[in-house]
């Protein structure tokens, strides 16, 4: 069974969609999955296990995208997967042969595409359904249910990370861990949201705050972009080799990983007891681990994140608010 997926967005939103793609495989283990990304999520997915073939959709490039329809029509799909309801995806998917096309959108004009009879449309208002209703209706269409198991994302993959847990001498203890990305920097993170970013002083009480309550060590992650908060915490520790400081409290440690990248997140969090995080891929990736969360939001957003977030497991949600109110709410739920 050849299937081809529509996932022309970002690494988190594929993360949700591999869901999906557990179930069709452990239901037709000999499907081939092909999908069609973004230039953001392309390297991620070009070495997750289960997808058989990925290439890029740039709208940009208008000679490449005549050849990518002429190599995708080789062969006719027999489900085809629009999941990310991008106008560019779903004008695409019109020269794409496939036996069945199965499209999500938000926008009611699109529901015409339901009067071709290969079609079939799922309308995602963004308030009846949450976003794993919305892929147990796409796999409904396909004889494909869900399970609990699905939702192991990455139980099959291979992770490779530059952060040698060994060296560090962390495996005595479970760790939790804190990640300190942009989203807590305010003039990074700003989008009209709560300002929840902290003094180095303030942070480093609230680290030490943590640590008695789960007298375990910690580790801190900084993602990839340049981040000013991280940048001052790090001067305050012992640089034991690049992208890894240390300072010790009590008997337990603290190590900083710098320039964690999605591969080094997925590695650390899976030997993780807890994560701390403003909301992003981690928390997902926690979830597929059950690893207990501790997931900020903003209450703007509310709805829509509790949207993606309804089939995580171990999740706990609070809302951003100033750092000495938040702070509270992460140690009591800790």
């Amino acid at each position: 069974m050849n299937i081809l997926i529509f996932r022309t967005d970002r690494v988190g939103d594929f993360i949700l969609t591999s869901i999906l793609i557990n179930s069709i495989k452990r239901i037709y283990p000999k499907s081939i999955i092909t999908v069609l990304s973004s230039k953001k999520n392309y390297e991620f997915i070009k070495k997750y296990s289960l997808v058989d073939n990925v290439y890029i959709l740039d709208k940009s490039r208008f000679v490449e995208m005549i050849n990518l329809v002429k190599l995708l029509n080789k062969n006719t799909f027999n489900f085809t997967f629009i999941i990310d309801g991008k106008k560019r995806s779903i004008f695409f998917s019109l020269f794409v042969k496939s036996f069945k096309k199965i499209y999500t959108v938000t926008k009611e004009l699109f529901k015409i595409l339901s009067l071709n009879r290969i079609n079939s449309v799922i309308f995602d208002d963004e308030v009846e359904f949450n976003k794993i209703e919305v892929l147990k209706k796409n796999l409904e269409l396909i004889n494909c249910s869900l399970i609990d198991d699905d939702l192991n994302i990455f139980a099959n993959e291979i992770i490779l990370s530059k952060f040698n847990l060994n060296q560090l001498k962390i495996y005595e203890n479970k760790f939790a861990i804190l990640h300190l990305d942009e989203k807590w920097i305010y003039n990074e993170y700003i989008q009209n949201y709560v300002n929840i970013e902290p003094k180095i002083d303030e942070l480093e009480k609230f680290i030490h705050k943590l640590l008695d309550k789960l007298k375990t060590d910690l580790i801190i992650t900084s993602g990839i972009k340049t981040n000013p908060l991280f940048d001052q915490l790090k001067n305050r520790y012992l640089k034991l080799k690049e992208n890894i400081f240390l300072k010790k409290y009590s008997d337990k440690k603290i190590i900083l990983c710098e320039n964690t990248n999605i591969y080094d997140l997925i590695f650390l969090i899976s030997k993780s007891s807890l994560l701390v995080t403003c909301h992003g891929a981690p928390t997902h990736i926690a979830s597929s681990f059950k690893v207990k969360s501790i997931d900020i939001i903003d209450a703007s957003e509310y709805l829509l994140f509790n949207k993606y977030t309804a089939h995580l497991r171990k999740y706990n949600q609070i809302t951003r608010k100033p750092f000495y109110q938040l702070t509270d709410e992460i140690i009591n739920l800790s």
